[in-house]
């Protein structure tokens, strides 16, 4: 067993195994996607267990954006750092995602003009970065924000319906916008709040609350994958796409 606390800094490595788990399992998901786009092998992604393995993957990655979240506030307060220091950190963080995703959403407009990413998954996860720090230091806020994102979801999702970018982005447009890669805030800001919750309650001063077991060796390369998550997944899809376009000039599909 390794000691509860670590020195402030030090990854927690179960975090990045989930991290690198569920970039893999995006991986694979978006190879089917690719194949499904371009015709070439059909399958339903979006019924039946597929779509339960692609919301795992989601809420997975979410929810440990929701810990990082925690964990990162907890090493603030260690090296003495003000709330107000570790809330601009955030939001600069949030705003290079919020950036990049622009530039996504520009390259859709070239290269998908009929499915242009309006409000991908950086877009997502910086806006949700940016409206969640303050409520990082206590867990029953998290909890709050939780329970209030859903209640939102099941009263006034139905209801709450206008034609604008905006709607689009809170997830209430009331029509169907075809777009390659698109995560409302409601509901899945509540994933990112939810994974804060449970790092409240696992973490304390940015370490385990509790005994854990040492990294085991074979582990290491997925640790590797878990931090590396942004850069994969700025670089899958030309990576995807030149191995299907070799596959398909080898007759493969």
């Amino acid at each position: 067993m390794v000691k509860a606390r670590q020195k402030v800094g030090k990854r927690i490595w179960e975090l990045d195994l989930l991290r690198a788990l569920a970039v893999l399992g995006m991986l694979c998901f978006h190879w089917f996607y690719l194949l499904d786009f371009w015709d070439l092998k059909q399958t339903d992604l979006f019924i039946g267990r597929w779509e339960v393995f692609g919301n795992t993957i989601r809420e997975t990655f979410f929810m440990v954006v929701g810990a990082g979240l925690v964990l990162s506030y907890q090493n603030s307060v260690k090296r003495n750092s003000s709330f107000l220091n570790y809330g601009l950190r955030t939001m600069k963080k949030g705003g290079l995602l919020l950036l990049l995703g622009g530039v996504i959403t520009l390259w859709s407009f070239v290269f998908a003009p009929d499915q242009v990413i309006r409000f991908g998954v950086l877009s997502f996860i910086g806006t949700g970065m940016i409206l969640l720090w303050p409520l990082v230091a206590r867990w029953y806020l998290l909890a709050a924000f939780t329970l209030l994102i859903l209640f939102i979801k099941q009263q006034w999702g139905s209801v709450w319906a206008h034609e604008s970018l905006w709607a689009y982005i809170l997830g209430f447009y009331p029509y169907y916008w075809p777009s390659l890669d698109y995560f409302p805030l409601v509901p899945w800001l509540a994933s990112i709040s939810l994974g804060g919750v449970l790092a409240s309650f696992l973490f304390k001063d940015g370490a385990r609350r509790y005994p854990f077991f040492p990294l085991p060796f074979f582990l290491k390369p997925l640790i590797w994958v878990g931090q590396q998550a942004l850069f994969i997944y700025l670089l899958h899809i030309p990576f995807l796409v030149v191995i299907i376009w070799g596959f398909v000039k080898l007759k493969f599909y």
